[in-house]
This record gives C-alpha cells, structure tokens and sequence, in this order.
C-alpha cells in the first residue's frame, strides 16, 4: 500500500500508526500543537515525509486555523487552512518493487534529537504493546514505568528482538538503552544493525566492564571489532546509536561518536535490541537511513 500527500495533525493517540508490513510513504505530513507519541511508521518511508518525532517540521507553519472544504466546479476537492490553501509537495515516485516482508523486531525510548534522514521506524511502546517486534531468547514485555519500554527481564544468555526489513542497506539505529543488572561474565547491552536473524548481525554493545564495542556475530559467535573505554552504570538510560554506511561502521552514546569499524559482511538487514546476561529497558527507538 502507498500513503502519499497526507495531512494528519492532533489525532489523540497517533498521526501516523502502521506497526508492521511494507507499506510506500511518500510526502506525508505530521503536525501537533502540542505533545503527543512519535508516529509509527513501519515500510519504505523516504525524507520526503515530515513525521511527528518530538517537533513539528517546517511545513507545519502552512496548516493553522480553521480546516474547511469545497468541490470546485471540475470536481476536485479543495481544503483550506484559516481560509488559505496549504502549499503541494509533489509526491517522489514509490519503487516499483516493493521490499521484502520483514521479520518483526525491538524498539525502545525516544532519543532526545532524533536523527537525520529518512524515517525507516519509529517506536515509542506508548500503543502498550510490541507489535511488529520479533523475539529470541530472554523475556520481553511492554511495562508502563512512567512512560511504556519494553523490558527484558530474564538474566540468561542473549536475548534478542528484532524488527523491520532485512532489505534496508543504510541504516542508523537509535535506542534509549537503560540496563537494570548485570549478572555474570561479559554482560553488556546493545542494539543491533542490519541483522539477518537472532544470530547473524553488527552490535554496538555497552558492557558491564565499562566499555563501548563494535561487535560482528556471526552464527552467534562474536567478534570485537573495535573497542572504547565508556562508563556504564545500572539505572542509567544511553541514547545509544549504531550506524550503517556502506562498510563503515559508527557508534555514538548520548549524541558523541565514541567507537568506530569498518566491516563489509553484512549489507543490509533488519534493526534490533539486546541483551547479554542482564536485563534493561529499551524505549524510542528511531532507524533512519542516514
């Protein structure tokens, strides 16, 4: 399904809701007068959309005042805004091939500035459940604690939750990341790029010895690929970020870039969330393509 030239502004829970599936987004805008959740956008969503995560974009200023409509005289509805007509925004033309169905995966709390390029999802758990997140491992559950996260709550080997397309090549992955215990040996938290499947993905990981690491598991064995040290405290949220370029690979805690890879295994998959002999929760999670 293609969703292009909408307008949706204050709806009470969400502007925009689409949990899972590959729908076409294209010149889509998203506005609020004041505070309300992040939309939803599971599918191939292009920086031609300006969704609601947090601010209202630059085109919001065109949508104020009293929403009314006509039929002109060949038939055509026309919408004004406080009496005047919102600019257009051509619509870019949606692939002719649509992506293939991902495998449904983690999100977690909303970063504090978002970041750039194309919305490829966006969730903020506050719909109350993990729709369109696939698990493995551990034990995952939406929780309410102050606002919803979704929680993993089982300190036992790796758990994993995955969720969009393993067609997305570009990709910057972004969490807030709140580990809650640490119990046993090389635990850490992560959230995870381009991953194929439970097993086979890139990691920037958070580990209970204070450090930030770059991670390749393949087969579910893991390789460091480049180290930092990185304080980490329990009952502490990171906005923690994984980018995707090409075969350059960059992790940024809290905005900062603080470890960097350069790994050509994988090029493309589906995002993701993880936990290593520990628990956390994971909120506002955001994949862009840059």
């Amino acid at each position: 399904m293609t969703i292009s030239g909408n307008v949706s502004i204050d709806n009470t829970e969400r502007n925009f809701s689409f949990d899972a599936g590959t729908s076409v987004f294209r010149s889509n805008t998203s506005c609020r007068s004041g505070s309300g959740s992040n939309d939803k956008t599971v599918g191939d969503a292009d920086s031609s959309n300006q969704f609601w995560s947090g601010t209202n974009g630059s085109r919001c200023s065109s949508y104020d005042g009293a929403l009314n409509w006509s039929f002109a005289s060949d038939g055509t509805l026309k919408v004004t805004f406080g009496g005047q007509a919102p600019p257009t925004t051509p619509p870019t033309t949606p692939p002719t091939t649509p992506p293939t169905t991902p495998p449904t995966t983690p999100p977690t709390t909303p970063p504090t500035t978002p970041p750039t390029g194309g919305t490829l999802l966006s969730d903020d758990f506050e719909d109350g459940n993990a729709s369109g997140w696939t698990t493995a491992g551990g034990s995952w559950a939406v929780r309410s604690a102050g606002s919803h996260v979704l929680t993993q709550s089982t300190v036992a080997g790796t758990a994993v939750a995955l969720a969009g397309s393993p067609g997305w090549t570009a990709q910057s992955v972004q969490a807030s990341v709140k580990p809650t215990l640490f119990d046993g040996s090389g635990e850490y938290v992560a959230v995870l790029a381009r991953a194929q499947d439970a097993s086979d993905y890139y990691a920037l990981v958070l580990r209970d010895a204070n450090k930030a690491e770059i991670r390749r598991v393949s087969g579910g064995t893991s390789k460091v690929l480049a180290s930092a040290s990185f304080t980490v405290d329990t009952g502490t949220a990171y906005t923690v970020r994984l980018s995707a370029q090409g075969s350059t690979l960059t992790g940024y805690v809290n905005g900062a870039s603080v470890v960097s890879a350069s790994d050509g295994t994988f090029t493309s998959g589906a995002a993701g969330l993880s936990t290593y002999q520990g628990t956390a929760d994971f909120d506002n999670v955001v994949v862009t393509t840059a």
